[in-house]
């Protein structure tokens, strides 16, 4: 499974909101979920990093429609992780998996 399709799956399979609001609980879901590729596993490590730092998934829940604005603008926090396009792109793919159905 590629990375997005394993992140939807991820949040949309969830238990509990503390299966994705943790870093390390979804860093292990995803390994398990996401294998199609290297570049795929590169991906999860790279979530994980990012959401270490600014807890992406928490932040999208708690504050809905902000969330994404809000996190947008710390780019500046793992900037030394990744581009501003990347890191709005992996924002971007969060949202998207986390939306209401």
């Amino acid at each position: 499974m590629n990375f997005k399709e394993g992140l939807l799956r991820a949040c949309k399979t969830r238990r509990t909101d503390g299966e994705i609001t943790d870093p390390f609980y979804l860093y292990c879901r995803l390994s398990d979920l996401c294998t199609s590729t290297l570049a795929d596993q590169k991906k999860v490590s790279l979530l994980y990093s990012v959401d270490k730092r600014l807890c992406i998934f928490e932040t999208l829940l708690s504050k809905r429609e902000d969330g994404a604005r809000e996190l947008k603008e710390m780019y500046a926090v793992a900037s030394d992780l990744l581009s501003e396009e990347k890191f709005e792109q992996l924002i971007d793919c969060a949202v998207w998996a986390c939306k209401e159905d």
